[in-house]
């Protein structure tokens, strides 16, 4: 679980620092009235990252509070992929 958590807090870190950038390159959009693609990347970015911790989080309460649970390994799927 260590290694997990140190993945989660750099996660969350990077995701504190992209958040900023994306808010002011929202900001920017707004007043230039056009979304850049540039924008759409680093919110698409932002958002996986997220996963990615709910994805640790899910597989640290699996071992913690199931450990004998059958099944798929927990995980949050993009259903949103085109």
């Amino acid at each position: 679980m260590g290694k997990r958590k140190n993945s989660i807090e750099t996660l969350l870190k990077r995701c504190d620092a992209d958040l900023a950038k994306i808010e002011q390159e929202y900001k920017d959009s707004l007043h230039q009235q056009q979304v850049r693609s540039d924008l759409q990347v680093d919110i698409k970015n932002f958002c996986e990252n997220l996963r990615s911790v709910l994805d640790y989080i899910a597989h640290d309460i699996r071992e913690t509070h199931c450990p004998d649970a059958d099944g798929h390994d927990p995980h949050f799927s993009n259903h949103l992929e085109g």
